[in-house]
């Protein structure tokens, strides 16, 4: 009796470690799958990546789309949205050229101490604070993200408010 048992208390180890090592496989083949997304135009979950940085090429491709040169894969009302958020992107890329930043806050840009959002150029994230960022205004000031605003306390609020002044956090 007891060496049934054994063999299938045996049985049951194998079967988890072979579901184990599936499992594993999964995880490995899904890191391949975002690991080549990670230099084309869409993410790993087939979205298009909308950047600053491949603008053009979404651009081209959202013409070949129109052009019928690529098969649509997505429906017509996503790619309506894909061009909105190109013609967003650009007009906030428009923008944030024609801003004459102030010097406290190109020093701030060039101590790295915030870092430019690729998707929204006027956003920029304070680096060492978490969920924080700064919007650039017309007058090439920052102000204090209403959306990326970080913890909701007075405290909060205070440090962000003398880091646009001082530069310090």
């Amino acid at each position: 009796m007891q060496k049934k048992n054994r063999a299938d208390r045996e049985n049951a180890s194998l079967n988890s470690l072979k579901e184990k090592i599936e499992k594993q496989k999964r995880v490995v083949e899904r890191q391949i799958a975002r690991d080549k997304a990670r230099g084309s135009l869409f993410d790993h979950k087939g979205n298009l990546n909308i950047t600053a940085r491949n603008i053009k090429q979404v651009k081209a491709y959202l013409k070949d789309l129109d052009s019928g040169k690529v098969p649509k894969t997505r429906t017509t009302a996503t790619v309506r949205t894909w061009k909105k958020k190109v013609a967003n992107l650009e007009s906030s890329i428009k923008s944030n050229k024609k801003t004459r930043i102030s010097k406290s806050a190109q020093s701030l840009i060039d101590s790295g101490k915030v870092k430019q959002w690729a998707k929204k150029p006027n956003t920029y994230f304070i680096s060492g604070l978490k969920k924080t960022a700064l919007e650039l205004q017309s007058d090439g000031t920052f102000k204090h993200s209403p959306r990326y605003y970080g913890p909701a306390t007075h405290e909060h609020a205070a440090r962000v408010a003398n880091f646009i002044k001082t530069g310090n956090l």
